[in-house]
């Protein structure tokens, strides 16, 4: 979803016919809150079957160690390609590194200067490692009052995005996406996930495949008539108007999904076989190299002049084939082996590509 928005914002390649199609593309950077609601449901899920099943609770070194070898490199090696490429748009060394600093500490959104200065989409990044750190920390807590651990995230969610609407600030795109004002999603996906393996007694049935059925059919319609007012509101607001929309409405993407996720998961084997095939499956592999390079590689195609169609299409191939070269050729191998043999693995890699031998040459 977000991949299609940056492709559409970029190229302004419209699609033939108009209709559902281009709705869902304008309203595409929604799906930020699904990737946020669906990394708490993830996050959580090993503690929550712990639970359930009675056995130990993960270790906060295990849980640190998987979530920095899938994070940490791919956004590194980001970093220090957009740094070599972007490295004259701050104007002196000193500006240069504390903007590099700021993202390395995954606290560049604290500050409007830095928010998105190497490039745009990593600014989730720092909320999303942000939650990671602040779940660490309660872990326990919400390992023992799942519900009560939701309530407060709902209490702290709400408070902030009213003390942003009463200031005034609601329209800006910064203070509507610090990690307060999204942590009731990231609480909903979190309990979803005790719900899911079993709390408070069982595994969730949800009374039935019928039901569950209702459930997942009520979220994906409210899901898609969000599509279409923020659609409507981009259309003839403006940013600013779309902005308070979500603050004003943000309350409610926590309840939509857990619905829809639950009915989906606890619904009919037919439902499912929809969503569980494998491009998209294929695609959830490699989604997070293209969430790292596919604004940059769209806007380098379009400085290049192409037609709008060209860049859009052409956008969507380069994205694809840089996430599968960063996912197989780099991420997998780290989180398989560590960091020492993929490097060695790498450099293998170059001596025999054409790349080496000219080097070499």
């Amino acid at each position: 979803m977000v991949v299609w928005y940056h492709l559409w914002l970029v190229s302004g390649y419209t699609f033939p016919p108009f209709g559902f199609a281009q709705t869902f593309v304008q309203s595409g950077f929604l799906g930020v809150d699904l990737f946020f609601f669906l990394s708490g449901f993830c996050v959580a899920l090993p503690y929550a079957r712990a639970r359930a099943r009675g056995g130990p609770t993960p270790l906060l070194a295990e849980f640190v160690r998987k979530r920095a070898r899938k994070i940490v490199p791919s956004y590194l090696l980001a970093l220090g390609i957009f740094a070599v490429a972007f490295h004259d748009r701050f104007g002196g060394p000193g500006a240069f590194l504390a903007h590099l600093v700021a993202h390395a500490a995954f606290v560049h959104v604290f500050f409007p200067a830095t928010f998105g200065s190497f490039s745009g989409p990593l600014w989730t990044l720092a909320v999303e490692v942000q939650f990671y750190v602040l779940f660490a920390c309660l872990a326990p807590l919400v390992v023992r009052r799942p519900f009560a651990a939701y309530v407060a995230f709902v209490a702290v969610a709400t408070a902030y995005r009213a003390a942003i609407a009463a200031f005034g600030i609601d329209d800006d795109f910064g203070w509507i996406n610090q990690l307060p004002a999204v942590l009731d999603v990231f609480g909903a996906g979190v309990f979803g996930a005790f719900v899911y393996a079993g709390w408070p007694g069982k595994p969730l049935a949800l009374g039935g495949a019928v039901p569950a059925t209702f459930a997942a059919a009520g979220g994906l319609l409210a899901i898609l008539a969000g599509f279409v007012v923020v659609s409507s509101l981009a259309a003839h607001g403006g940013d600013a108007a779309v902005h308070r929309w979500i603050n004003a409405w943000r309350g409610a993407f926590g309840p939509v999904l857990l619905a829809a996720t639950l009915g989906l998961a606890r619904g009919p084997a037919s439902v499912r076989a929809c969503i569980v095939v494998r491009p998209l499956c294929e695609l959830s592999l490699v989604s997070y190299g293209a969430y790292l390079f596919n604004l940059e590689i769209v806007v380098g195609l379009a400085r290049l002049g192409l037609p709008a169609a060209a860049v859009f299409w052409l956008g969507a191939g380069g994205t694809l084939a840089v996430a599968a070269l960063v996912t197989y050729g780099f991420e997998r191998p780290i989180q398989r082996h560590g960091l020492r043999p993929a490097l060695a693995a790498a450099r293998r890699w170059i001596a025999i590509s054409p790349l080496g031998e000219a080097a070499a040459g």
